[in-house]
């Protein structure tokens, strides 16, 4: 490994800011420019070691505030990460370099944040590490199941509820790595056959989804920034799992649409790419950054002419359009992502039980006002990128408790029934391959 400990600061410095902008991966990449480290042999090995901190980040938090009696979460950014790489060189990684690692931290990363932070804080990374040093992880972190299977004791039970011992074990270890990763073929701009050509031609490996249509896997180095079937619209990077949402809303041209939580765009442009643009997407979104994305596919995609966007809580969208006025609605709110935790790793040890229920709230109050947007004989589809049968299942039986025109109808596929919903539907990383997610449609009868 050619790590120095410069390189272990720029590190840390990569963390913090990634507190403050998301995703991560955009962060990181600003920092390690600012440092010339961009494509470079350090960058490939610092990348995958700041995957695999924040996979044990929650453990990592348990040895520290363990042993140095201190709540990590209360110091300063870097120093908090400090401790944290001293606490995962200790006791997590076992590869020989470890140890080299540990010196660059105490010996160059320390000092240089005691000229910041002052020693007396800076002090707590060699305290730790004499501590931890006397120690193994199973004696400091007493939860064998979240060690076993890096997830947070909320999401291990209520994954439980969902799987078999054995199953939950496969479902982590697919949440670790992603093997393979898609597109959405925008059928406007291009068709399946001709994009697998051009691929093939740069030596991509690729193939189309058995599941899903106008969908492709690939193998191998795509540049998502610089490629032309992407910048010009033909392919949209999106996990096939979600893709999958707009064809089970089962939207047609002259259709009314709301999207409530719409931004980044990827399953709005689908629905005007399937309406063939003739119909009206409302796409409401709070924040925005992300609205600026949705508003940037849109145009790349050519999907802006039926696309209305809305800069505004989709709770709102009751008032503003009225009750009954629509023919679909999609509910795809914010939950806590543990699906897709391969792709937000910074984001497993982030739920609590406070989050979940501040959560599962909003939730519900978007599928309700979703729900009152509908027509007679309209369908919502509510969806989320979730494991937790809080997020899924019981978010649906309550609104089906609470309105009695509410008739959830069947999914037959792609994916799994719900063992907890049968009409509803599941997709796995271990069974499918492709991100964890829950779909529901429901109806409203009268």
């Amino acid at each position: 490994m050619s790590l120095k400990g410069m390189h272990l600061l720029v590190l840390i410095k990569a963390f913090c800011r990634a507190e403050r902008i998301k995703p991560f991966q955009v962060a990181k990449r600003h920092v390690f420019k600012e440092y010339g480290l961009t494509g470079s042999k350090e960058d490939i090995v610092l990348t995958a070691l700041m995957y695999r901190i924040y996979t044990y980040e929650g453990i990592l938090d348990k040895v520290v505030n363990k042993l140095i009696d201190q709540n990590v979460e209360e110091l300063p950014c870097e120093v908090k990460y400090l401790l944290r790489m001293v606490a995962y060189f200790t006791l997590v990684d076992k590869h020989p370099s470890a140890s080299k690692m540990l010196r660059f931290l105490l010996g160059y990363v320390a000092p240089q944040l005691a000229r910041a932070y002052g020693w007396r804080q800076v002090r707590l990374a060699y305290k730790l590490a004499r501590k931890a040093h006397l120690k193994s992880l199973e004696e400091v972190v007493n939860d064998r199941e979240e060690i076993e299977y890096l997830l947070p004791r909320i999401v291990i039970d209520g994954v439980k509820e969902l799987l078999d011992s054995k199953e939950l074990k496969d479902f982590s270890k697919a949440l670790l790595t992603i093997k393979y990763y898609g597109f959405r073929v925008n059928t406007l701009k291009a068709n399946v056959e001709e994009v697998i050509e051009e691929l093939k031609k740069r030596g991509v490996k690729v193939w189309k989804s058995s599941r899903v249509e106008n969908y492709v896997w690939y193998q191998g180095r795509i540049d998502y920034d610089r490629d032309p079937l992407i910048t010009e619209g033909k392919l949209v990077p999106q996990d096939e799992a979600a893709v999958v949402a707009g064809f089970l809303l089962g939207v047609k041209p002259g259709m009314t649409v709301v999207d409530l939580c719409a931004a980044p765009g990827g399953k709005t442009t689908h629905i005007a790419e399937l309406m063939r643009n003739r119909g009206t997407i409302i796409a409401f979104d709070v924040w925005s950054d992300r609205m600026s994305r949705l508003i940037e596919l849109a145009r790349r995609t050519s999907t802006y002419i039926s696309i209305y966007p809305v800069l505004c809580d989709g709770r709102r969208a009751l008032r503003l359009i009225g009750e009954g006025k629509v023919d679909r609605v999609l509910v795809d709110p914010p939950c806590s992502s543990t699906g897709v935790l391969y792709k937000h790793p910074d984001a497993r040890w982030r739920l609590t039980k406070e989050k979940l229920e501040e959560l599962t709230r909003l939730q519900k109050e978007l599928l309700y006002v979703g729900f009152k947007l509908l027509k007679k004989g309209g369908l919502i589809l509510y969806t989320v990128c979730s494991v937790l049968p809080q997020e899924g299942e019981y978010v649906v039986k309550w609104l089906l408790e609470r309105e009695t025109c509410a008739e959830i109808i069947a999914l037959r596929g792609p994916y799994d029934p719900s063992p907890l919903l049968k009409e509803a539907m599941r997709s796995w990383p271990h069974r499918h391959g492709v991100g964890g997610f829950f779909y529901a449609l429901i109806r409203k009868r009268c």
